[in-house]
Parts: structure tokens; sequence; C-alpha cells
């Protein structure tokens, strides 16, 4: 929900280190515009890019993928631009799995 209404560079370098975890996901709209998922896939997202640049700020706290998927494809999609984006941060990547209701 950050990515659609991110906050400042100044906000966010006062509050990351205070956060022990981040989740990531993707988020959905209904036709009128309002969020009805908020654990949509990332590699859908239409704030995709603003969510990686949000993943690439995030400082040594780790990231979880905290979407619903519905393959290993998309867990691999997902995981790839999370990998990404911390790798732009200079940070270590952390991804979490167990969504898509596939064994690994």
């Amino acid at each position: 929900l950050w990515a659609r209404n991110p906050p400042s560079p100044d906000i966010l370098a006062r509050f990351k280190d205070r956060f022990g975890l981040w989740l990531a996901a993707g988020s959905r709209e209904d036709i009128a515009g309002r969020i009805w998922d908020a654990h949509a896939p990332l590699h859908l997202a239409p704030e995709r890019r603003a969510i990686e640049q949000m993943i690439s700020q995030a400082g040594n706290v780790p990231v979880v993928l905290d979407a619903v998927l519905t393959s290993q494809d998309e867990e691999y999609l997902d995981v790839s631009m999370l990998e990404a984006a911390a790798r732009s941060g200079a940070r270590p990547p952390y991804a979490g799995s167990g969504s898509s209701g596939e064994n690994p």
C-alpha cells in the first residue's frame, strides 16, 4: 500500500531501521478503484516500479514475499523481482514462499 502513496525519503530513512520485517505484495483494484486484493503477485502490480524502488531502499530490513501465487512460475517471477530490487540497493535479498500451494 505504500507504493500507492510512498513516504518521503526523509520519513523512509527515519523509519526503515525500526521495522523488523517488510511484507511485499502487489495490489488490485475493483471497478470503482478501491483496493480489493492486497496480496497480488508483485510482477503483475501496476505500481511495480515504486515497489522495486522502496525495496531497494529497505537497508538491512528483511523483505518477505506476501503474495498469493497460483504457480511456481509466479513465485519465480516475484522472487526474481525482489532479488533485482535488493541488488540495486546493495542489500541481501529475502523472500518468503509457501503461498503457491506447491512443493518446491
